[in-house]
């Protein structure tokens, strides 16, 4: 007799009878079908036309005779669909069985000695996605220790998990992209290995709800033990990135002196969030890694579309000169910020309409684009580096592109290919026209993503959109004192902003540090966007120990160390830093308001990576959460 068993039930599968305890449970033949086909897959997403297929294949069915069906069953299981133990309902893609089964089978003496039991119950196994980790030679691998200089392969696979599994994990959204027969893009970032084909980046296709392949890729261990060896691994769909997460492997001259017990852990257990349908879901054209090794620097670009791929290990560029190339930048920008042209303006987002303050207006443009000219030409200086730079100039413009690191916030928006000096303009005017289509702010959609080695990271996207709109708006008062005879008043204007929301938004307005220092350490805070207008530095010159800083009336300023990260948010809040600089943290330094924010479980944060004007900044400030 052959059965499966689930909670207090079991299922006769040659009778085909459900028993609960020792009561038989009416079911329709049906019924008993789709539960054994749901069980039988427990924890995978089963499509309506998977069933469809599986159990009415001869006969005419629709979308409502298959929930009658489900919901027979949810009622012969006593289920409740809205908290269910067993059957959930995956909206617009299907059901998933989500109690692990039990297999029970009457053997002989024989069976359990079958050599081909192992391969049986991995079978049998429910199937996930996961990471395997194979060594190439006897005695490389055991569990999550390998032996300096062995070759490995990371294993990216789907189904029953094997004696290699190192990473399980599940989630709505990576089911729905394999349903759909979609891809996963797959990139991994080494601490402890290199890779022996240089392949960093490769993506995961899916056909008829299976994986079409394993996802290889091919590793070295370096010669001796490094401290926090691992593999980050970063989950994109379409260059949008869904999930990252830190896989721990330890590095040992021998494995002899290692036991299991020290080495084999649980599977990593991922669940990730169901985000935005990725039917849904703007495309990313490119990616560009920029992360650090010590002090040097490491560089990868990613086509999605050509699936063009390259990577360098930076020979000139380096977090030292890096951080010595963005304070180069200063003398430039910090006089836009400043200048006087900004207090006269009726519309700080729109150019003049006085004639006469178009030279002044020009004259900032200027700067800005002479700081893009300086930074795209000194990043140039390091070969490798500027090849990527270039090949991400050659995108057709509207491209979008994401950047993802670990050392440094550049402002890529200012980044401008051509040489431009505005000292020189009246020399170089002919040969050099100024061309603000050429600033990558005007030809791209960026996006620049820190990612850290935290263990992991999963954005709270589920919680902010399920939220109800509640704006915390966070005010520096005295910022209009500098601004009594100007026509826009930064922070009368968002007061003003605030009054023309509609009712059912709700809002908080506080003006004193104070307020504002309560608002953070509230628990459970609900606000879904937390902004801040107020002053902002840090500390100008890029260095060690730097840190960013707020300063949010004349008595209190708050900085990364100053949040309390124990008291989290309960709505996953986007954080707006609307101040000078305060996005600009070191490269020397990995320390910054967005990774305090997220551990705040925040879901993101819009900051400045330099000195902005600001009336410019408070009416774009508004534009934003009027945007959201």
């Amino acid at each position: 007799m052959r059965e499966l068993s689930f909670g207090s039930f079991h299922m006769d599968l040659e009778k085909e009878i459900l028993w609960g305890g020792s009561q038989q449970v009416p079911l329709s033949p049906e019924g008993f079908q789709v539960l054994r086909y749901l069980l039988e897959r427990a924890g995978r997403l089963v499509t309506a036309g998977e069933l469809f297929q599986a159990v009415w294949s001869e006969t005419s069915i629709n979308e409502a005779m298959l929930e009658r069906c489900i919901w027979g069953i949810r009622d012969a299981l006593n289920d409740n669909a809205p908290m269910p133990q067993f059957i959930e309902t995956v909206a617009g893609f299907g059901y998933r069985f989500i109690t692990p089964k039990r297999s029970v089978s009457k053997r002989g003496l024989g069976d359990l000695l079958s050599p081909n039991r192992e391969i049986e119950e991995q079978a049998s196994a429910t199937p996930g996605f996961h990471f395997d980790l194979k060594g190439l030679e006897d005695g490389a691998v055991k569990g999550r220790a390998v032996k300096c200089a062995s070759r490995v392969d990371l294993i990216f696979n789907y189904g029953g998990l094997l004696s290699g599994t190192i990473a399980k994990f599940t989630g709505v959204d990576l089911d729905r992209i394999r349903i759909a027969g979609g891809e996963l893009g797959i990139a991994i970032l080494l601490t402890g290995f290199t890779s022996t084909d240089g392949v960093w980046f490769r993506v995961a296709k899916f056909h008829n709800g299976e994986l079409e392949r394993p996802v290889e890729f091919h590793l070295q261990a370096h010669q001796e033990p490094v401290e926090d060896a691992g593999l980050r691994v970063i989950f994109d769909n379409k260059g949008c990135v869904l999930y990252e997460f830190t896989i721990s492997v330890r590095l040992v001259s021998s494995l002899d002196d290692v036991s299991d017990d020290s080495t084999f852990h649980e599977p990593l257990e991922l669940d990730l969030d169901d985000i935005a349908n990725p039917r849904e879901r703007t495309e990313r054209t490119a990616t560009l890694w920029l992360t650090a090794e010590g002090n040097r620097l490491r560089a990868r670009f990613y086509n999605h579309q050509t699936r063009e791929s390259i990577e360098f290990q930076l020979d000139k560029l380096s977090r030292t000169t890096l951080a010595a190339c963005l304070n180069n930048l200063e003398s430039l920008l910090a006089p836009v910020a400043e200048h006087a042209v900004w207090s006269v303006l009726d519309n700080p987002l729109a150019p003049p309409a006085d004639l006469t303050q178009v030279p002044a207006f020009t004259e900032c443009l200027e700067r800005v684009i002479t700081a893009g000219s300086l930074l795209y030409k000194e990043l140039s200086q390091d070969g490798d580096f500027k090849t990527i730079l270039d090949t991400a100039n050659n995108l057709p413009a509207g491209s979008s592109l994401t950047v993802l690191t670990d050392c440094a916030f550049l402002p890529w928006e200012i980044l401008y290919p051509d040489y431009y000096h505005i000292d020189q303009k009246q020399k170089w005017k002919s040969a050099h026209p100024l061309r603000t289509e050429k600033l990558w702010g005007c030809r791209f959609r960026i996006e620049c993503l820190l990612t850290t080695n935290r263990r992991s990271w999963k954005p709270p996207f589920d919680i902010h959109h399920n939220s109800k709109p509640y704006l915390s708006v966070n005010l520096n008062p005295h910022i209009d004192e500098q601004f009594l005879e100007s026509k826009f008043k930064p922070i009368q204007s968002h007061e003003d902003f605030c009054k023309m929301l509609p009712a059912e938004v709700r809002q908080d307005i506080h003006k004193t540090g104070d307020a504002i220092e309560e608002m953070l350490l509230s628990p459970n805070y609900q606000a879904t966007l937390i902004y801040f207008y107020c002053h902002g530095q840090n500390q100008r010159a890029f260095r060690e120990n730097q840190r960013e800083l707020l300063e949010l009336d004349l008595e209190t300023r708050l900085s990364p160390a100053s949040l309390v990260t124990s008291i989290t948010f309960s709505c996953g809040p986007i954080i707006i830093l609307n101040s000078c600089s305060s996005g600009a943290f070191s490269p020397l330094f990995l320390s910054s308001f967005l990774s305090c924010f997220h551990e705040k479980k925040a879901l993101g944060l819009v900051t400045t990576a330099c000195p902005i004007p600001a009336t410019f900044a408070a009416a774009f400030g508004q534009k934003l959460m009027k945007q959201y």
